[in-house]
């Protein structure tokens, strides 16, 4: 036992030594030394890529050894020596490497490997030491025993210096966090957040640039908002698209990434084009913000690379910044939204009541327009509600503004809400409002529709979509007008309610899905708007209106639309009703040259061949004409039964077969009272 290592050499070796990093270095040549070996490397083990990490290398150099920090060299689990002493937790030799399988070469020279776990008394391993020598049959027992006397020794000291960093990584960790969690709590602005955030990193982590980015929901990009160590013209440079660079993948997969050396990632962008020392390893942190399982945007930092820890620290403090954030980005974006909206309506207000709102801004000439509009004539000064039924894109909205701006509340607010664009947690916000402290992020009060519509008009689109415990809500308001915020007391209002709908209420009601109180409420006046199909004389109107109102709006001067444009304009059916129509005679004003509007700037789905669609009277005018000039009149009786009978039977049959046996649809497209259609099916139904 003579030539084992004394004990206080090697706890004076140790003594020293604070830091983890600096402990591997002397662990590997001390064992390198004891063994007389020619070359020594310690692997630590890196759970996150199933591998053991080299650390060091120490090769002998004369009578001096000579100490290499390597890095980015890694030995997967599976493989090498040290792979197999990981796998068995076990002491491996062999004294002839050439014919090892397991043995992947650091020096040609060597003959002979010893590999040797260091395996804490929790049981976990804590490296991987590798000792090479060039003679053969190196490790004998003697060298094993010196091993196996040491190893225990350097396992307690490894297994102190973890603890000791563990803890102090978590105290620094628990320190960073709370006084993060503290700026959170503390503060609601996100301007000031992001302010105080950016020197609490800058001062603790040595964070050199941070961004928040959000979605413009119009393109649905990622824009910068927020940032820190960007110039303007940085900063606008700086849009992706979901799934562009580290930023839009962060964004696509809402997930984060960490990056150690943007240099060496090829998913790095650069598109601010800011300035970045190359010849420095530059960490890239990016995290997704969520808030209520909806990404709002991407919070990124960067910094210097230090070390492993500082890496993972960095990545925590991010991962916890980017979960406290949602919140105030959420609140952020919301307010945005309302400061535009609140721009948007004080704007619609003055353009409202200095035109007053003419109610011929109503286009159309078909009987059924015509009709509507003496229905507005008679119910505008009156306080009924009105309710308003009709496919998407007929125009619901346009005939609740004008039934409000002909009435006597026309200098008062005209409050529209769709409640179907709404999610239902924020619809009874929305419209009853609530009081400061109602609910967590009740910051301050805030009117509801209801309470904005006082003395005016509240219009509710798609009154269908409307959850069944706000319908409740809804008709206390009429029946007491009077509201009540959440969190709040009643409130006396004066408001009129015009309500739209595209969905059969009478059929909610039938399924329980629709209050039938509420109905009955709302149904005093109905005004049914006919489809863009049902009022095609009304077509050429509409396209000289928008001609008019888009070359105005692009700066185009349209002198001439082709009669063939109108024809098929007239024949589509127009699913999309006028919103559609719109949209297509923007779209060919847009495209004109010469200031004409001709058959080839219809889009494809529009050029139908006219035979298709001919006028229906005109047809069978023909087919009639053709059949009697085949007749001899001066015989033949009952003509009535023999054509007009079979022609309605068979119309009758083909529409109920089509239409799947609805009858009110099918007297719908007949244009015919439902109970005349059932009147006949029961008159035939043997026929």
């Amino acid at each position: 036992m003579k030539e084992l290592p004394n004990l206080q050499e090697i706890a004076d070796l140790f003594s020293n030594t604070t830091k983890l990093e600096d402990l591997l270095p002397k662990i590997i040549l001390t064992l390198a030394k004891l063994t007389n070996s020619e070359i020594g490397s310690i692997y630590i083990p890196n759970i996150d890529n199933n591998s053991l990490e080299l650390k060091y290398i120490v090769i002998k150099e004369g009578n001096n050894f000579k100490v290499i920090k390597k890095e980015n060299y890694f030995v997967p689990f599976d493989k090498g020596i040290v792979g197999w002493v990981y796998r068995n937790r076990s002491i491996y030799i062999t004294n002839d490497t050439e014919l090892d399988k397991f043995y992947i070469p650091l020096k040609s020279i060597t003959k002979s490997n010893i590999a040797f776990p260091i395996i804490s008394t929790e049981g976990e391993i804590l490296g991987i030491i590798n000792l090479e020598d060039p003679s053969e049959n190196k490790y004998t027992e003697t060298e094993i025993e010196k091993i196996n006397f040491i190893i225990p020794i350097i396992s307690t000291i490894l297994s102190y210096h973890r603890k000791l960093e563990k803890e102090n990584y978590e105290k620094k960790l628990f320190s960073l966090l709370y006084s993060i969690n503290k700026i959170f709590h503390s503060i609601e602005d996100l301007d000031i957040i992001f302010e105080k955030l950016v020197n609490f990193l800058t001062d603790h982590l040595n964070i050199k640039r941070g961004m928040i980015f959000l979605i413009d929901d119009e393109d649905n990009t990622l824009k910068i908002t927020k940032s820190i160590g960007l110039t303007e013209e940085e900063k606008s440079r700086g849009i992706y698209k979901l799934g562009e660079g580290i930023v839009g993948t962060v964004a696509l997969n809402k997930e984060k990434i960490s990056t150690k050396n943007i240099w060496e990632d090829n998913r790095f962008m650069n598109k601010t084009k800011a300035k970045r020392p190359k010849n420095k390893k530059i960490s890239f942190f990016a995290n997704p913000i969520i808030f209520n399982e909806k990404l709002l945007g991407v919070i990124t930092s960067e910094k210097e690379f230090e070390n492993d820890k500082d890496f993972e620290i960095t990545e925590k403090i991010m991962e916890e910044i980017s979960n406290l954030i949602g919140l105030s980005v959420y609140k952020y974006i919301k307010l945005m939204k309302e400061k535009e909206e609140l721009e948007n309506e004080n704007k619609l207000l003055k353009e409202q009541l200095s035109d007053k709102y003419k109610i011929e801004g109503i286009i159309g000439k078909s009987d059924k327009i015509l009709k509507i509009l003496d229905i507005i004539e008679s119910v505008a000064n009156t306080n009924s509600t009105v309710l308003i039924q009709g496919e998407s894109g007929t125009g619901k909205e346009l005939i609740a503004r004008a039934i409000h701006f002909r009435s006597n509340r026309k200098d008062k607010p005209f409050i529209a809400i769709n409640c179907a664009a709404i999610p239902e947690t924020l619809l009874e916000s929305e419209l009853f409002g609530y009081k400061k402290g109602a609910f967590t992020g009740a910051i301050s009060d805030k009117k509801g529709k209801i309470l904005l519509a006082n003395g005016g008009t509240l219009f509710l689109d798609e009154i269908g979509d409307m959850p069944l415990s706000l319908q409740a809500k809804l008709l206390r308001v009429i029946q007491n007008r009077e509201v009540e915020p959440i969190g709040g007391t009643p409130i006396k209002v004066d408001i009129r309610i015009i309500s739209a709908t595209n969905k059969n209420l009478e059929e909610l009601v039938s399924q329980e899905k629709f209050r039938l109180d509420l109905y009955y409420r709302l149904n005093v006046v109905k005004i049914e708007l006919p489809p863009l199909r049902e009022r095609i004389q009304d077509i050429p109107l509409f396209v000289d209106f928008f001609v008019k109102k888009f070359s105005q709006e692009h700066n185009k001067k349209i002198e001439y639309v082709d009669s063939k444009v109108v024809d098929y304009l007239m024949m589509y059916d127009w699913p999309g009703n006028i919103r559609e129509l719109e949209n297509v005679i923007e779209q060919m004003v847009v495209l004109s040259k010469n200031n004409k509007i001709t058959e080839d700037l219809l889009p494809k789905h529009l050029k139908i061949s006219p035979k298709i669609k001919t006028n229906y009277e005109e047809e069978i005018r023909e087919l009639i004409t053709e059949y009697i000039s085949k007749l001899n009149l001066s015989t033949e009786k009952n003509l009535y039964d023999k054509i007009v009978k079979p022609v309605v039977k068979t119309l009758i049959n083909q529409l109920m077969t089509k239409l799947n046996n609805k009858k009110t649809k099918v007297s719908e497209v007949l244009g015919i009272n439902r109970n005349t259609l059932a009147s006949y099916l029961k008159k035939n139904k043997n026929a």
